[in-house]
């Protein structure tokens, strides 16, 4: 699944406005295939018949979509190529626009005129720099003006570009092209500015989705019902763009009102209210908005939450509603975060090579207006500009000649004019596929006649098939591309390290329950109840559904009462598809290091999805990573392959293109594949309008129940479906509906969230377990992340090595066991397979051990018994049962350590969690511990610090 931020200084300094002339770029180039509309012709025939699979869509879904929202073809052609002009010398590369298109807000008024000025809403300069004891004038030093590409959506083909102050500056980007680091480099400039102009707060607000001009439906709860209409847009577009100026801080209603006329705070405050509530201010991962415990649940007259899923949209809405003074647990099938969104370390069996591999979400699909680009530069992360080359190879290994690739660019854009055009004028479009349509205007046309040219066609629709996770038979023709005129602008960019850095941030201080999947969801006057697959019943006032569209579709979640039968005919009809991966890691980058993509053409219609575009992740994950896709009816057959013949087929494709260049192809280090169709907690990867839906059906699953459950994710979002940005929005959107209501309108749930959030003041002095229990929480919660991408893991046992000392077999780390109570009634099993009863738990056990030691336990014969009697009867002369019943004497409330030190420098194994920690409970954030290449977090406690105890008293 699928993804812009300011941070620009003071709101007293603005950016340069640039006019660039609209573009309409080659459609190639990064990330997720874009989409690029054309001038629509008519089609060959205006009478061709099309058939109609005859499912008509009820009306109870919806109305359909405007035909404004309709007439643009999605130009998933080749990912898009960024195109950057200097008209005047006044367009800079390294930094991009936050221009976004309004198509998904409110429309204006008839006939009201869209205003280029506006009301004086300022303290003169002058004034307010006397109060302040500062000069009149300011100046900054500027990397040229916010600036991008302007011909992605209708409207950018007919208007200038437009400055805004979302923007970027040189040192949030990674550029590799040492040429354009140079022209950017002698294009800064020195400029004084003395305010921010109406315009530019005005694109300010269009690129993050709000009407630039008038008060959308969310503002209206908080402005008096006289309030002046020409005005409010203004006084709300300047807060907005005063914290986009800076995002590290918190914006304070003072703040906000510094510089307006005191006759215009109240609407200051009202804008400042909104803004904050749904999410468009002061969210995100900044120091000034680490989160403080929550309070105890029902004594500050909120509702208690609980959010199931910590996917993006899950944690984006859990951060904010405890940052509204919520009482909020996640619960959490698996057992790390990030859903969809899963970056994991490979290496090398010796060491010497690894990477960080996004196995899911990866591309960041333009940053103008793009949440995640706002937590990327609050982390200090530059973003990875993916560059637009990307050169197809035939089986054969012949580079395509680019005027044939031209040409058939070109004819693959006109037959989707054709398909645009001609849906328009047949009333049963909503019932025609795609694929239909557009092989009747190929027909009619005679493309791709030529065999050669037929296949790089194919090349194209597999690309259009990895953009939509469908198959083109699956995909509607009226309403395939809906969400055209909302895709963000600016560039596609890869975060480096992986986007579990952005999940780890997002997750630090959120309490969250791993290994606890819903399993039926009971909801009422009363409040909600959700009982989970480990037995556990939670209970709250609301609750925030977040699970994939998939899940849903599978019927593995039951909801009492059912669902609304709107709400479910929207679960059948959109399509929820797949993509697949496989990544290879490799000694070195054999493809070049020119390059971020490259494309294969297959000889076969059946199989043209099949390993079809290629990324080079070298540069941004550590090592010499290659992540090859697998789309449409290839993805599906991909998943009933072995890992083996999976590798001998992309080699084999790769051999085919570097053989006949006298490159040498090595052999894999490391292969990974994914298998998203198979995964019980996704049942795919991202959504699309299917046949018989229309995206109506995505407003209609965002639709809140009785106030009581909420809904989130990438198949809830009309305007940004199918991308992770999308998913973040939809937490941050749920998180202001939550928080707007009314406490009258919710009685207190029957019983409040398990006292397993309790905080320290309610230790029971009584119970030393049960306090110990809550007290090494967070460090529980620590040691899983930890886990969750360990550098060594087989059987039971899992190892993560100290991030800064040298690679050899001296080298320390952190060992996690994890022991089931029926370990020693079956020799040959390992310890932590199969499924443990809720009272048979099992309990994690933590030491450090030098390498060798580490790889001596690997390669031990006869799985984790035979490992763990050897480790013990080497170091304590015991046996195996006594060190199960030196664990089970700790899960009865004493942590004891086992019997012998001596386990290399004499440190003690200690038991840090049991009970409900020890059986999924563990918490959800890093908690600062960093573990470098290990797992691509950043900065706080080293691994070394803690000595291997990670808190725990020696």
């Amino acid at each position: 699944m699928t993804e812009s931020d300011p941070n620009q200084g003071d709101v007293s300094t603005a950016a340069v406005t640039v006019e660039e002339p609209p573009q309409i770029p080659k459609r190639r180039g990064p990330g997720r295939p874009r989409k690029h509309p054309l001038p629509a012709e008519a089609p060959p025939s205006e009478n061709l018949q099309i058939e109609s699979t005859g499912n008509q869509h009820p009306s109870q879904v919806g109305d359909v979509p405007s035909q404004s929202t309709l007439n643009v073809p999605k130009r998933r052609g080749r990912p898009k190529k960024i195109v950057q002009t200097n008209p005047g010398n006044q367009s800079f590369h390294g930094e991009a626009t936050a221009v976004e298109n309004s198509e998904s807000t409110p429309k204006r008024g008839a006939g009201r005129p869209r205003k280029t000025t506006g009301i004086d809403l300022e303290i003169p300069l002058a004034e307010a720099a006397a109060e302040n004891g500062q000069s009149g004038v300011q100046e900054r030093e500027l990397s040229g003006a916010a600036t991008g590409d302007g011909a992605n959506s209708l409207k950018r083909t007919t208007r200038p570009k437009k400055e805004s102050s979302y923007s970027f500056g040189d040192d949030d980007f990674d550029f590799e092209d040492r040429k354009q680091e140079e022209e950017r480099a002698s294009k800064k400039v020195k400029i004084t500015h003395r305010e921010i102009t109406p315009e530019v707060e005005a694109n300010t607000a269009e690129a993050v989705g709000l009407h630039p001009y008038d008060i959308v439906d969310g503002e209206k709860q908080f402005l008096p019902d006289d309030v002046d209409q020409d005005v409010y847009p203004q006084v709300r577009n300047h807060v907005l763009t005063k914290w986009r100026h800076n995002v590290l801080r918190r914006l304070t209603p003072e703040d906000a009102c510094a510089s307006i006329q005191k006759r215009f705070h109240p609407l200051c405050v009202a804008a400042h209210t909104f803004l904050e509530r749904y999410g468009y201010i002061n969210f995100g991962v900044a120091p000034a908005f680490r989160l403080v415990a929550p309070p105890d649940p029902g004594t500050n007259g909120k509702p208690s939450v609980l959010v199931i899923g910590a996917g993006l949209s899950g944690l984006a809405a859990a951060r904010q509603l405890l940052s509204f003074g919520h009482s909020v647990l996640v619960l959490e099938g698996r057992q790390r975060p990030g859903g969809r969104v899963y970056t994991k370390r490979l290496a090398a069996p010796d060491d010497t090579h690894a990477a960080a591999a996004d196995l899911g979400g990866s591309v960041i699909t333009g940053i103008d207006g793009n949440p995640l680009a706002v937590l990327a530069k609050q982390l200090r992360i530059p973003l990875h500009v993916v560059r637009s080359e990307c050169p197809l190879y035939m089986s054969n290994g012949h580079l395509i000649d680019e005027d044939v690739d031209a040409r058939v660019d070109k004819q693959f854009n006109q037959l989707l004019d054709d398909c645009n055009a001609w849906r328009e004028q047949m009333p049963v479009a909503d019932n025609v596929r795609l694929s239909t349509a557009l092989e009747t205007f190929r027909v009619q046309r005679g493309i791709g006649d030529m065999p050669h040219e037929h296949h790089i066609l194919n090349w194209h629709i597999a690309n259009l098939e990895y953009a939509n996770a469908a198959c083109m038979h699956e995909l509607s023709l009226a309403h395939w591309d809906q969400d055209d005129p909302n895709e963000l602008q600016g560039h596609h960019c890869f975060l480096p390290g992986g986007n579990l850095r952005l999940v780890t941030a997002l997750a630090e201080g959120v309490p969250v329950f791993y290994s606890t999947a819903a399993l039926q969801i009971a909801h009422g006057q009363n409040g909600v109840e959700v009982t989970c697959t480990n037995g556990k019943v939670f209970r709250a006032d609301v609750a925030l559904c977040t699970m994939p569209l998939g899940v849903l579709k599978s019927g593995s979640i039951q909801f009492e009462p059912e669902l609304p039968g709107r709400k479910q005919h929207a679960i059948r009809s959109l399509g929820f598809g797949l993509l697949n991966k496989v990544a290879m890691l490799f000694p070195h980058a054999f493809w070049g290091d020119g390059i971020d993509t490259f494309g294969r053409v297959a000889d076969s219609t059946g199989r043209r999805g099949e390993y079809f575009l290629f990324y080079s992740y070298h540069r941004i994950a550590g090592g010499s990573l290659l992540m090859g896709l697998v789309a449409g009816d290839a993805a599906k057959t991909f998943e009933g392959r072995s890992q083996e013949d999976i590798a001998a087929e992309v080699l084999q494709v790769l051999h085919g293109i570097y053989d006949k260049q006298g490159i040498h192809v090595p052999e894999p280090l490391r292969i990974e594949c994914t298998g998203w169709a198979s995964d019980p907690l996704a049942r795919g990867s991202y959504s699309h309008v299917a046949v018989g839906a229309s995206g109506e059906d995505y407003n209609t699953m965002a639709e809140a129940i009785d106030g009581r459950l909420f809904f989130a994710g990438e198949a809830t979002t009309i305007e940004h479906p199918a991308t992770m940005h999308g998913a973040f929005l939809t937490g941050l959107r749920e998180a202001g509906k939550i928080a707007s209501l009314p406490a009258a309108a919710l009685q207190p749930a029957k019983a409040p969230l398990p006292p397993t959030i309790q905080q320290e003041s309610q230790v029971d002095a009584g119970r030393g377990s049960k306090n110990l229990d809550h007290l090494v929480g967070p460090t529980a919660q620590h040691l899983r992340f930890v886990f969750t991408s360990p550098d060594e893991e087989f059987g039971a046992f899992a190892a993560v090595y100290h991030p800064q000392a040298p690679l050899d077999n001296a080298r320390l780390a952190l060992v996690k066991v994890e022991l089931g109570p029926a370990m020693g009634q079956e020799e040959e099993r390992d310890i932590g397979a199969g499924n443990v009863a809720s009272e048979e738990r099992p309990v994690v056990l933590y030491l450090q051990l030098r390498r060798r030691s580490v790889l001596e336990l690997r390669d031990t014969l006869g799985g984790d018994i035979r490992r763990l009697q050897a480790r013990h009867s080497r170091h304590a002369g015991g046996t195996c049962r006594s060190v199960q019943q030196s664990i089970f004497s700790a899960e009865r409330g004493r942590c004891l350590p086992l019997t012998g030190g001596g386990v290399e420098r004499n440190a003690s194994v200690r038991c840090l969690h049991w009970g409900h920690l020890a059986g999924g409970c563990s918490g959800g954030y890093i908690g600062g511990i960093s573990l470098g290449a290990c797992g691509g977090y950043i900065g706080g406690t080293s691994l070394g610090a803690c000595d291997g105890y990670m808190g725990a008293s020696r």
